[in-house]
């Protein structure tokens, strides 16, 4: 069960997914990438929804962390701090790696920033698809 069940399965959203494909649930129980808009400050929330029988880590700012209220929550929900320095990616790798060999999701906001409400599909950084390359995930 993924971290939506601290959460009522029941609140409704508006949450679009699409897709080329559907990704077989073999190949998705090894883990793989996940990739949406980042528009609003809860994506993370509704995209553990929307996995809810997968669990998810999610890149996000190390300041998301840090905040007094939502911090907590966002280590609950899988929230994996961006290092402030090159060296610091090495942790983040080991977390990716424990995580894929658990089955787990991945969740990257390819666009690398949260540009609230956006309606469009902003230039995408290679980020997502150099994790799902090292790893052999699929996005």
């Amino acid at each position: 069960m993924g971290h939506c069940a601290a959460f009522s399965a029941d609140i409704p959203c508006a949450l679009r997914m699409e897709g080329s494909g559907r990704i077989p649930e073999e190949v998705m129980k090894r883990g793989c990438v996940t990739v949406c808009n980042h528009i609003h400050t809860l994506d993370c929330v509704m995209l553990a929804c929307a996995f809810r029988n997968h669990t998810m880590q999610f890149l996000t700012l190390r300041d998301n962390l840090r905040m007094p209220v939502a911090g907590p929550i966002v280590r609950l929900m899988g929230g994996i701090g961006l290092p402030e320095r090159l060296d610091g990616w090495k942790a983040v790798y080991r977390r990716v790696e424990k995580a894929f060999g658990e089955g787990q999701f991945l969740q990257v906001y390819p666009e690398g920033e949260l540009v609230s409400g956006c309606r469009t599909l902003r230039a995408f950084k290679p980020g997502a698809f150099t994790f799902a390359v090292k790893y052999g995930r699929p996005v």
